[in-house]
């Protein structure tokens, strides 16, 4: 059985869930995790822990403002998947924010990706979850996401881009943003 703790920047246990994070998600994919705990500092980003007894086996870094709360970053140590912890952790995350709409965002499913196996892997089990796709699309740092929200089809977008400006702040946003144009254009022309 899980059980589940705020884990705050001064904690003993930050570097234990700065390893599994830089394990569990690819360079492209990570902001430094020093700036995720920063934004713990500022209340505007939450990491949770996940243990089974003493033993860390996950993590959920999610932002919450007004009526969305995004999962960001969630993670099962890949040699304990398959057992249930990520299952019963979604579980335990979308009880918690019942009254919220909850989004999270997978990679796309392009047929030309190298791990595309695991991308469906990936959609099936949030599908199994109550989740599903809200046919938007996401790209950041180059990066293209599908967007999926829990239990309704609704498209979100909208309230995800004022999420990650709140975030992020507007100028660090639209850093980004001018950023993932230029990565758009370079992967354009590199394929013509």
């Amino acid at each position: 059985m899980l059980t589940f703790k705020k884990i705050m920047p001064d904690s003993s246990e930050v570097s234990a869930f700065n390893q599994l994070y830089e394990k569990s998600f690819p360079a492209e994919e990570r902001v430094p995790f020093k700036y995720l705990l920063n934004k713990i500092k500022q209340n505007k980003g939450n990491l949770l822990g996940l243990y089974d007894k003493e033993t860390i086996v996950g993590m959920m870094y999610y932002i919450e403002r007004a009526d969305l709360v995004y999962l960001f970053y969630f993670a099962i140590d890949d040699a304990i998947q398959s057992r249930g912890y990520g299952k019963e952790a979604l579980k335990f995350f979308t009880n918690q924010f019942k009254d919220k709409k909850i989004a999270l965002v997978i990679e796309e499913l392009n047929e030309q990706a190298t791990n595309i196996e695991q991308r469906y892997r990936r959609l099936r089990f949030y599908e199994r979850q109550g989740f599903c796709q809200t046919g938007e699309e996401i790209t950041e740092m180059g990066e293209t996401y599908a967007l999926m929200r829990f239990k309704n089809n609704h498209p979100i977008k909208k309230e995800y881009v004022h999420l990650m400006q709140y975030f992020w702040s507007l100028p660090i946003y639209y850093f980004f943003e001018g950023y993932n144009k230029v990565l758009l254009w370079r992967k354009k022309s590199l394929v013509q």
